[in-house]
């Protein structure tokens, strides 16, 4: 939560494909009961292991800063100002 390394362990995962999709804050895809109740506030997803210190960079990061598409003006934030009149 705080980027501040707490455990380690030692495995050989390898380098993971897939096509299937992720699923956040669900034990199953296909199970619509089976979500956690809560909120999520921000989730990043990276293709490669990040280093604490790389971690903790990502964390000061602004919207601005780490989004790769700004979304304004996209059709999601548009719609999200429509929605919100």
């Amino acid at each position: 939560m705080d980027g501040k390394l707490e455990q380690e362990i030692e495995g050989k995962f390898g380098e993971m494909k897939s096509t299937e999709s992720v699923t956040i804050g669900s034990r199953f895809a296909d199970a619509p009961d089976s979500f956690g109740l809560g909120f999520l506030d921000e989730a990043r997803v990276w293709s490669r292991q990040l280093t604490q210190d790389e971690i903790q960079a990502n964390m000061k990061l602004s919207k601005k800063e780490f989004l790769v598409v700004s979304p304004i003006g996209k059709l999601a934030t548009t719609w999200g100002d429509i929605k919100n009149r």
